[in-house]
């Protein structure tokens, strides 16, 4: 190829991890943002595992809003697992104070341990957000 001193260097004789002028800086860092945020996500995942409690799922209702739905007003409640484990067919029933033939129900599928679940209760009539009383009465560990 050329005379001289030059040294020939074929492609397979390059060190593919030594950093030198093929390689640019930009491509190193974005590797290194990438190793960081991996082993961040790790850490997040060890420490989850060892941190979260074996207790059964703790749940609490709450009436999000109140929407009109054909005849009758749709209740959106938002059910909350404050506890460690996860919770399957969470049964959700809700009446309007004073009322108790009023009553409905209705089933989340499946609430993961701290996270939330969203149901939606039909009702007839127009009962008030503050009228609603809504709560968790079953559940079964998936």
């Amino acid at each position: 190829m050329s005379t001289g001193d030059a040294e020939e260097v074929s492609g397979t004789d390059r060190d593919p991890v030594r950093f030198d002028a093929g390689t640019p800086p930009l491509e190193w860092a974005m590797a290194g943002v990438g190793l960081v945020i991996v082993l961040v996500v790790l850490a997040g995942l060890v420490v989850t595992a060892l941190t979260r409690g074996d207790e059964p799922p703790a749940f609490t209702a709450s009436v999000v809003e109140v929407v009109p739905a054909g005849d009758g007003h749709l209740v959106l409640v938002e059910v909350r697992n404050t506890g460690g484990r996860a919770g399957a067919a969470v049964q959700v029933e809700g009446h309007v104070s004073g009322d108790p033939g009023s009553t409905v129900s209705a089933e989340i599928d499946y609430v993961t341990a701290g996270g939330t679940g969203t149901v939606g209760l039909v009702f007839d009539g127009s009962p008030a957000r503050e009228q609603v009383e809504v709560g968790v009465v079953g559940w079964h560990e998936p």
